[in-house]
């Protein structure tokens, strides 16, 4: 991203593609993204955030959701050329539809009179998440062992070939995603440091080990043998942790109810 703002004539808008399973972090880092370049972040009119379920539900409709976005792409763009636009899931968008954003990230500097090239595209995808805990399990490798090329050739192959958005794309038949960027799978450790966090968030008093390990083991882990990745990430983090305290103020709150009498005894 640096590197990016500081290329005062880039060739083409920065492009990445994210994956990894659930859970793993990329709607998480795409915010971070949207909140280090804009006040506002996600809520920025600079950034466009497309979710297929919401936006493009419709393959019938195909035609006239490549016709809403290439004028959002074309408006924005020639009012303000910093624009950030994340399509998430892209795996369920309509198959052809990314395809209409070929001309503004290719190397064409200006399209009708429009400099694309300082914008940011970035994709969101669960495809490629079980290549990517395949990897990191065959080499048996800790995640700093592990480089971004491990990965890019793996990941680029798995979204051209599976069905949804990427199938068969002209971005990735002509090359135009800059980097595909793995998000490897959580383990405990990770999940641990969620849950530090949502601690803080809640304003609650730090939890001991031994609180902190009970709340994980309300999570689920894979593969059965060692447990190492959490299956949901840091997803559902919250609402476990929620539920253990809900359960330990409700206990405290009935040992310290005095003994009342029954009704039919008053």
């Amino acid at each position: 991203m640096h590197s990016f703002f500081k290329d005062k004539d880039p060739q083409r808008p920065l492009v990445l593609s994210f994956h990894g399973t659930t859970g793993t972090g990329k709607n998480h880092v795409s915010r971070l993204i949207a909140e280090s370049i804009y006040k506002k972040g996600l809520e920025s009119q600079y950034v466009h955030l497309k979710i297929p379920t919401k936006d493009y539900p419709y393959e019938s409709e195909l035609k006239a959701y490549k016709e809403t976005l290439q004028n959002e792409i074309q408006s924005s763009v020639s009012q303000c050329p910093r624009q950030l636009f994340i399509l998430d899931e892209v795996e369920n968008f309509p198959a052809g539809l990314i395809d209409v954003i070929k001309p503004y990230i290719d190397y064409h500097g200006k399209v009708e009179g429009v400099d694309y090239r300082q914008s940011i595209f970035i994709f969101l995808s669960n495809v490629g998440g079980r290549e990517i805990t395949k990897i990191l399990m065959e080499h048996n490798s800790t995640r700093k062992s592990l480089r971004i090329n491990d990965f890019e050739q793996v990941l680029a192959t798995a979204a051209y070939n599976t069905k949804g958005g990427f199938r068969h794309s002209r971005l990735m038949d002509s090359h135009l995603i800059g980097h595909y960027i793995p998000f490897l799978p959580l383990e405990r450790e990770h999940v641990e440091l969620c849950i530090e966090e949502e601690i803080i968030k809640m304003g609650l008093p730090p939890l001991s080990e031994e609180t902190v390990a009970k709340v994980i083991d309300e999570l689920q882990f894979r593969p059965e043998d060692t447990q190492r990745f959490a299956v949901k990430g840091c997803k559902n983090v919250r609402e476990k942790l929620n539920l253990y305290v809900y359960k330990q103020h409700y206990s405290r709150s009935k040992k310290d109810e005095p003994e009342t009498k029954r009704s039919d005894e008053l």
